[in-house]
């Protein structure tokens, strides 16, 4: 198992929140190394994630004929509506937060090139276009539970071919206790990534400013006017470097493979396997 901390922006908490010391919180992420033990988990876990790829798929399509025929873009209560029952190997939260995503990625796009034409620049921004066979499935704190060290996540009932989804929940086993309460899960090929809120104690200033510089080659330069401190970044950026190069070599060789075949299914287990080693180097840094 493995588990990393990364901790986001600084939130308030709100003012009718009932609260004990701490006035603020903030999110740290934990990711605990996970894959399906049984056939039974295989195919729930495969079932969610091919749904969650074809509804994001379907808005793509969806999308560009919307604008292709310059029709008034629906509202997320109406995309909700029309998801309803139709990709019953999701729970109706992991929907919400699919169509939820996609429609904040469509309003950050138009925005941004309104902004691009309006400074009369070239509008580069894209909307979403490409599309996925599998796709990372998200769960909320109300259809992902903790009990007894383990994360339960819900999906939805319903038929997926011969299997029965109302009875296939995930069922993960937790090797520490989460540092703060649940707020939402991500299940990921390989790995389950948990994001959990945390009370952050009021601290105290010392009075000392410290000036900083982030970069490429030196990945932060501090210093405080008596004592500097520089951390190097040229390993993180060869291990970029090695990791677009193979995957150039390994994207140019699928290219010439025919879909489904041995060597295709291997290359692209190679592929995994290579972006898996390189995330966990910069993770060690």
């Amino acid at each position: 198992m493995t588990r990393t901390d990364r901790v986001s922006t600084v939130l308030p908490v709100p003012k009718n929140a009932t609260t004990t010391d701490a006035t603020e919180t903030t999110h740290r992420v934990v990711e605990v190394a996970w894959r399906p033990r049984s056939s039974v988990q295989w195919a729930t876990f495969t079932a969610s994630r091919l749904a969650n790829a074809e509804l994001w798929n379907a808005m793509v399509r969806l999308h560009a004929r919307i604008r292709r025929l310059h029709w008034k873009w629906p509202s997320l209560a109406r995309w909700q509506t029309w998801a309803k029952g139709k990709f019953p190997a999701m729970g109706s939260q992991s929907v919400q937060q699919t169509i939820k995503e996609f429609c904040e990625c469509i309003a950050g796009t138009t925005a941004k090139r309104k902004a691009q034409k309006k400074r009369g620049e070239e509008v580069t921004a894209e909307y979403p276009r490409k599309t996925s066979r599998y796709r990372d499935v998200t769960y909320t704190n109300q259809s992902a539970i903790v009990r007894d060290g383990f994360l339960r996540l819900g999906h939805g009932g319903g038929q997926v071919g011969p299997i029965r989804t109302e009875r296939l929940k995930l069922r993960i086993r937790l090797p520490f206790e989460l540092p703060g309460r649940l707020m939402e899960v991500t299940l990921c090929f390989g790995f389950v990534r948990i994001v959990c809120a945390v009370p952050v104690a009021p601290t105290i200033g010392s009075g000392a400013v410290t000036g900083n510089d982030l970069g490429v080659n030196t990945l932060i330069a501090a210093t405080d006017g008596e004592t500097a401190i520089v951390v190097s970044g040229r390993e993180a950026k060869a291990i970029v470097q090695y990791r677009n190069k193979q995957l150039a070599s390994i994207k140019s060789c699928l290219s010439r493979c025919k879909q489904g075949s041995r060597r295709q299914k291997k290359l692209a287990r190679r592929k995994h396997k290579m972006l898996d080693k390189c995330a966990r180097k910069i993770k060690d840094i």
